[in-house]
């Protein structure tokens, strides 16, 4: 019997969750299906994570760790939201499957969320005034509505139209921050 990393039972357990949403609906999925699949119990499962929606959120953070290093490399925005609309469009189930809950614990918060806080270190907080704080969320709350209706629309976009379209509804403000 081979012992798997705490990260590789994450993978694991989240990979057999994207497998089951090509068939079949988030809200469908119960921990014991999954962990069936997995070949792990249930047990395992709780010692990892809360709930299904917490394995989205873990894999939603796995997936965002690539294109918030693109900002941070390249300092290219239009690279940056490329690079995590291409990761959503490879993962298309579990992202249409996220985009429909709402609430504090959903994908819409968590982007928006994960986006502030990394624009804010960014840019610096000592460059950050109440003018370019609003700037930022108020940017931000549209972004995320935008890549959730592009989502939501089956991703017909090509995801560098769809970095170009966000980056032109940029304020200038926050543009001299980008390349």
């Amino acid at each position: 019997m081979v012992l798997l990393t705490s990260y590789q039972t994450k993978m694991k357990i989240s990979s057999t969750l994207e497998e089951i949403l090509a068939k079949k609906s988030l809200s469908k999925i119960t921990v014991s299906e999954l962990m069936l699949k997995s070949q792990m119990s249930r047990q395992t499962f709780y010692r990892y994570f809360l709930d299904i929606d917490d394995v989205v959120f873990w894999l939603y953070n796995e997936h965002a760790k690539k294109p918030v290093q693109t900002f941070d490399d390249s300092h290219s925005f239009c690279e940056g939201i490329c690079s995590m609309a291409v990761i959503i469009k490879e993962h298309a189930p579990l992202y249409i499957n996220a985009v429909k809950k709402c609430g504090p614990i959903s994908f819409e918060t968590m982007f928006f969320n994960v986006m502030v806080s990394h624009t804010r270190a960014f840019f610096g907080e000592s460059h950050i005034n109440d003018n370019l704080n609003f700037v930022i969320l108020q940017f931000w709350y549209g972004a995320t509505y935008s890549l959730i209706e592009w989502v939501r629309g089956g991703m017909k976009r090509a995801p560098e139209l769809l970095a170009e379209y966000m980056y032109s509804g940029m304020p200038e403000i926050m543009k001299k921050f980008y390349y």
